[in-house]
């Protein structure tokens, strides 16, 4: 197992620690509770998923003459592992679904998108892509179509950066209509708290994952630890209270990715037990709301 803590640096005496862009949040905690939004019966949980975008890139994108915009996908289907790359085992789950992105994001005001901050190292904010409803929902086709012109906005403005906390707000082209500002919490989370997360794991179609609490919460540090089955599109992802439905903080951080399985030759996903492993960071939603 690797040693504790293994991204935690120190910063100054009264921030004593934070956590590192560089690890990417990316493991499964006991059982595996992704869901795909699809399968999710908890209307609470789709009404929030309504306000969670995928963060792409113009690079990821082709342009229709009707205003929409198709994501060019990828199969998900291998891995690298150190350097080297593996095919995916055929047992993971969501084998083969599209990846369309590579970030998460969610709406905090009628024009404003939070997310890590460590998702824009490499893009220009003019090459930003944010999509509502990317998922398997209302689709009969079994593959998911072209995103409408109402539902992908482009990055106005980077309105801040802030890399020590890891989190950014971002200002979109346009108002978004029809969609609700997720609610953020104003309280200081406690250890034990059941949460649950909405995001794109590896830039899939959206998942809901629950089953997920509070593992460890200091007062003077950015971040909390905690549980959530968690990978490196989730980076942005929206960490909710379980009980309130308010957003507690930001996924910015975690457990190692894939570990290799000897005996198949194919990467599949570091499984670790509830309160084993690292943990994930999740950024306090405090140092976000106050920018608000």
């Amino acid at each position: 197992m690797k040693s504790l803590f293994p991204y935690l640096v120190l910063a100054s005496l009264t921030q004593p620690l934070y956590l590192s862009a560089t690890d990417s949040p990316n493991v499964i905690y006991g059982d595996d509770d992704r869901q795909d939004i699809s399968s999710v019966e908890d209307t609470t949980k789709k009404d929030l998923a309504r306000s969670v975008v995928l963060i792409s890139s113009d690079d990821g994108i082709n342009k229709n003459i009707d205003g929409s915009i198709s994501l060019i996908t990828q199969e998900y289907v291998k891995e690298k592992i150190g350097r080297t790359v593996h095919p995916l085992c055929t047992t993971e789950r969501f084998y083969a679904q599209p990846q369309g992105g590579f970030c998460t994001g969610f709406l905090v005001a009628k024009d404003v998108i939070a997310t890590a901050a460590h998702c824009l190292d490499y893009n220009r904010c003019s090459e930003l892509v944010f999509s509502f409803d990317y998922s398997y929902a209302n689709q009969t086709s079994g593959k998911i179509e072209k995103i409408s012109k109402n539902r992908h906005y482009r990055c106005q403005e980077v309105l801040i950066k802030d890399s020590r906390v890891d989190f950014a707000l971002i200002q979109l082209d346009r108002d978004v209509i029809g969609r609700t500002p997720l609610k953020l919490s104003l309280r200081s989370t406690k250890v034990g708290e059941d949460l649950f997360m909405i995001g794109h794991p590896k830039g899939l179609p959206l998942k809901v994952a629950g089953g997920a609490y509070v593992r460890s919460n200091i007062e003077d540090q950015t971040f909390f630890m905690a549980n959530t089955d968690s990978y490196r599109g989730n980076s942005g992802s929206p960490v909710f209270n379980a009980q309130t439905n308010e957003v507690e903080g930001i996924l910015v951080n975690g457990e190692t990715d894939y570990v290799l399985d000897q005996n198949l030759n194919c990467a599949k996903s570091y499984e670790c037990e509830n309160d084993s492993c690292d943990g994930e960071g999740v950024a306090k939603i405090k140092y976000l709301e106050q920018h608000l």
